[in-house]
């Protein structure tokens, strides 16, 4: 759990409406892996290395998403 928040941790929180950023990023991750879709399974798997494998906690995790939604326009 992220126990210091930093401006973009904030800012994503405040337009998304989560309090719990850590708990976010584990669940949409944990979704796009169940996806059928072979792309965004394998978004899902990549975010899960960021946030585990490369050992940078889910900040980083959050930024991606907040990131990819925005070039995506979603």
């Amino acid at each position: 759990m992220l126990q210091v928040a930093t401006a973009g941790v904030t800012a994503l929180a405040q337009v998304y409406g989560f309090s719990d950023a850590s708990s976010f990023v584990s669940s949409h991750i944990e979704t796009l892996k169940g996806l059928d879709n072979a792309l965004l399974s394998r978004c899902g798997h990549v975010l899960e290395a960021v946030q585990i494998g490369f050992g940078v906690g889910s900040d980083n995790g959050l930024m991606l998403i907040g990131l990819g939604r925005t070039l995506l326009g979603a």
